[in-house]
C-alpha cells in the first residue's frame, strides 16, 4: 500500500481578476501575509465558476458577476500541484470588505511587481500582464 506521505495532490483552484480605474483587487492571507487574487479551493461537485461565486462572496462578501473565463495555469510543489482557474469578474454595487483576510487593497501594475505574492498567483498575474486595468 502506498506511503500517504508519498502521494501527490492536485487541488483546483480559481481566483477573480476584479479591475477597477486602472488597478486589481487582491487579498492578503492571514496564515502567511502573502498577497493573492480573492477565490478558493473547488469543493466536490462544484462547478469552478459556482466555487468563485462562493468564495467571493464568503471572503469579501461580494455578490461578484462572471464576465469571462480567462485560463489556467499550473504551479507545481513539494507533494501538490495548485491548478489555479482565473474569471473575470464584475464586483456589484457592494464595496467589498475583508471577512477572511488580513487586508484588501486595489494595487496598480507597478506596485503588483513589489508585492509578496503566492507563487501560483504570481504566475497567473504574469500570464494576465497584457490584460487592461480597466
Amino acid at each position: 500500500m502506498p506511503d500517504k506521505t508519498d502521494s501527490h495532490i492536485e487541488l483546483e483552484v480559481t481566483c477573480a481578476w476584479i479591475t477597477q480605474k486602472g488597478r486589481i483587487l487582491l487579498a492578503q492571507r492571514p496564515e502567511n501575509r502573502l498577497w493573492e487574487m480573492p477565490g478558493g479551493k473547488l469543493e466536490p461537485d462544484e462547478e469552478l465558476s459556482d466555487c468563485l461565486l462562493r468564495e467571493l462572496n464568503e471572503e469579501l462578501g461580494l455578490k461578484a458577476r462572471i464576465k469571462a473565463y480567462l485560463g489556467r495555469i499550473s504551479h507545481a510543489q513539494k507533494n501538490r500541484t495548485i491548478n489555479l482557474h482565473c474569471f473575470h469578474c464584475l464586483p456589484g454595487h457592494i464595496p467589498p470588505r475583508a471577512r477572511e483576510h488580513l487586508q484588501i487593497a486595489w494595487f496598480g501594475p507597478d506596485e503588483i511587481k513589489a508585492l509578496n505574492l503566492c507563487p501560483a498567483d504570481r504566475k497567473m498575474l504574469k500570464a494576465l500582464a497584457p490584460l487592461p486595468l480597466r
